[in-house]
């Protein structure tokens, strides 16, 4: 058992004591468990993600569980209360302030405490409204090609009395 020990972390030296070798296998299990540190200049919205965790799950439950797809930046506001800028891909936004238990989120100047089950809905509403807004993320269409929200210019058709009007006129 011990020659098993030894050569699974790695250890050539027979001098070491069973306490050392388990000190070493203690270590290799807390290296593996150590979360990966991010720093704020690598990913700054996983980040804020991480270092507040009531934060992911209040835009989960609002947005979605993918709604990455849906942000292009997180700030913070306000220390005290803290309060979050969400900017949406749209350059959309809208605030969530933490209020000890729960979020509020502003959306459009109205505030939502999200708390009770009528105030969330409202607030998911809110957001979605505020998504339907500006441009949508451009996807890409059937033929590989990139589709925008751009409208194009349909021609305008002149009306026989306007078509009439032009040709006396010349």
């Amino acid at each position: 058992m011990k020659t098993l020990l030894k050569t699974e972390i790695g250890i050539k030296n027979n001098n070491m004591t069973n306490r050392e070798i388990l000190r070493r296998l203690i270590l290799n299990e807390v290296e593996k468990m150590e979360p990966k540190v991010q720093s704020f200049e690598d990913d700054p919205i996983n980040f804020l993600l991480q270092k507040y965790p009531t934060l992911k799950k209040t835009l989960e439950m609002l947005m979605s569980p993918s709604f990455k797809d849906y942000i292009t930046g997180i700030y913070i506001i306000a220390p005290k209360p803290t309060t979050f800028k969400i900017v949406l891909h749209n350059d959309q936004e809208f605030l969530l302030t933490f209020l000890g238990k729960a979020y509020e989120a502003t959306v459009s100047g109205k505030r939502f405490y999200l708390q009770t089950v009528g105030e969330k809905e409202r607030a998911i509403n809110a957001i979605a409204r505020l998504l339907s807004l500006g441009n949508p993320i451009e996807t890409k269409g059937p033929e590989g090609e990139e589709k925008t929200s751009e409208p194009e210019e349909a021609p305008v058709e002149k009306s026989e009395e306007v078509a009439a009007e032009e040709e006396t006129e010349a």
